[in-house]
């Protein structure tokens, strides 16, 4: 039966190594995002895996060879348990595609509906329900959210993923 396995790659191989499995004609995806990056006063976009140094790979562990593919070249191995590889929930390789423009990038929803000042609702992680005030972008894409937490205004990271807009 086919699953979704979870590979690990070697740093910033994860193109080479989705290619490389795709000419041994196996099924891969590599989920990816636009990046906004500052080189000398210039602002670029480019384009980076959503999950640097991991793939996706749907295959038949009963009837493909998997243990061929921890020796491919720009691959680490395959997620395992110690013998077997781990299957994911299917659920979430679609979830992701379903979060894939036409040009198959996962748009930055933040990027697209943030303004500075505009207010935001944290629906993630600790500060799950909290409210607070869009600061802006990090480098690193990470969303920098002030919160107002006893009588302080506190800065905090959060992934794009964590927060919506009111």
């Amino acid at each position: 039966m086919n699953r979704w396995y979870v590979i690990n790659t070697k740093a910033n191989n994860e193109i080479f190594a989705m290619n490389k499995l795709r000419s041994q004609n196996y099924k891969v995806f590599c989920p990816s995002y636009v990046s906004i990056i500052k080189h000398a006063r210039q602002f670029k976009k480019i384009i980076k895996p959503f999950f640097p140094g991991y793939l996706f790979i749907y295959l038949d562990i009963q009837e493909q060879s998997w243990m061929d593919i921890n020796h491919m070249v720009g691959v680490k191995r395959i997620l395992n348990d110690g013998s077997l590889p781990l299957a994911i929930n299917d659920s979430i390789v679609e979830d992701l595609k379903n979060m894939q423009n036409d040009e198959g990038i996962i748009d930055n929803p933040i990027l697209n509906k943030c303004k500075v000042g505009q207010k935001v609702m944290i629906n993630d992680g600790v500060f799950r329900g909290f409210k607070g005030i869009f600061k802006g972008l990090t480098a690193g894409q990470r969303v920098e959210v002030l919160l107002n937490m006893l009588g302080r205004n506190l800065t905090v990271k959060f992934n794009t993923l964590q927060i919506s807009t009111i």
